[in-house]
């Protein structure tokens, strides 16, 4: 089996603007979860320290496909995780090409 044809199953919720509040803050909302095949693989730590993050739960996700942005939400094994920047793809070669994503375990800041 490749790494590529994801072992793992996880849901992605996609954010959209919702609006602005009364002070003026756009207003984050989230459509249905979209499931998607992946490998979820952990992040060393000298990879989280030179992202600035203070954490460990800190995850890869390599996909063939990516529905989300910068703001999903993706649940895996039970947890809640944040998508950390864009999707990074890899395009060279069709029997390679897929994408990598970073997730973050929710409500952990950056430093």
């Amino acid at each position: 089996m490749s790494l590529l044809e994801g072992r793992h199953r996880l849901q992605v919720q996609t954010a959209r603007r919702g609006g602005t509040s009364k002070y003026g803050n756009a207003q984050i909302t989230y459509n249905d979860p979209v499931e998607v095949s992946g490998n979820v693989q952990a992040v060393s730590s000298e990879e989280i320290a030179s992202l600035g993050m203070q954490t460990k739960s800190v995850y890869r996700v390599l996909a063939r496909s990516w529905p989300g942005g910068p703001y999903s939400r993706i649940f895996w094994e039970g947890k809640m995780f944040e998508q950390r920047g864009e999707a990074r793809w890899f395009t060279r070669s069709p029997a390679t090409y897929h994408c990598e994503v970073l997730m973050v375990a929710a409500g952990v800041e950056i430093k």
